[in-house]
């Protein structure tokens, strides 16, 4: 039986992927990007009869994280982020002149670093940091079930804006050709922050990363 189930939701302000992963015998979840509408996660979670163990935070920008206090309020899981993007979480809408999201600042978290393996309901998740969106940008890597949840560093054919605060060109080259790219399976499926999925094979072929660099 195929333990690992993937619900996708799309929230928020500029359509973000959220995503509800689940281990089907033990129904524990991690929730990663709750993007918003936290009421509609938590149903969602309910309705599935989910225990949430873990948020895991792939950016710190508002369109990311705008649900995360309140449901780690209510669930009481803890939030997992990587350490360099302490001042993105802690102001969300930095340089995006957003003044509503100041609210929402995350500054409780535990901090992730390149190549930790997180132990959570049931499967490894590899930690990969991937700076160039922002600083703290990073990949969460099933390696056993071959998916990778690639918040906006690489979205299908393309990859994340690099003119935010932390961000940086050529971070985001280095970090999708020598630590996304390097790995040897094509058939790895990506689960980006924004728009549709695609697999690793395909973007070592088409992402227009190839093309600026």
């Amino acid at each position: 039986m195929h333990r690992l189930n993937i619900e996708h939701m799309v929230l928020g302000y500029v359509a973000t992927n959220v995503y509800i992963v689940s281990n089907t015998e033990t129904k524990e979840c991690v929730i990663i990007d709750p993007a918003a509408n936290p009421s509609e996660i938590l149903k969602r979670i309910e309705k599935d009869g989910l225990n949430t163990k873990a948020i895991l935070l792939t950016h710190g920008h508002f369109d990311h994280i705008l649900a995360v206090n309140d449901i780690a309020e209510i669930t009481g899981a803890p939030v997992y982020a990587h350490a360099d993007e302490k001042k993105v979480l802690a102001d969300p809408g930095v340089g995006l002149l957003l003044r509503d999201v100041a609210d929402k600042a995350v500054t409780d978290f535990l901090p992730v670093k390149d190549g930790d393996i997180l132990d959570l309901i049931g499967f490894k998740w590899k930690v990969i940091h991937t700076p160039g969106h922002s600083a703290g940008s990073v990949c969460y890597y099933i390696e056993s079930e071959k998916v990778m949840f690639t918040g906006d560093t690489v979205f299908r054919g393309s990859y994340g804006r690099t003119d935010l605060f932390t961000g940086s060109f050529d971070d985001i080259a280095r970090s999708i050709k020598e630590k996304i790219f390097t790995i040897p399976e094509d058939d790895t499926d990506l689960l980006p922050g924004h728009g549709e999925f695609t697999d690793l094979g395909y973007e070592k072929r088409h992402n227009e990363i190839l093309m600026d660099t």
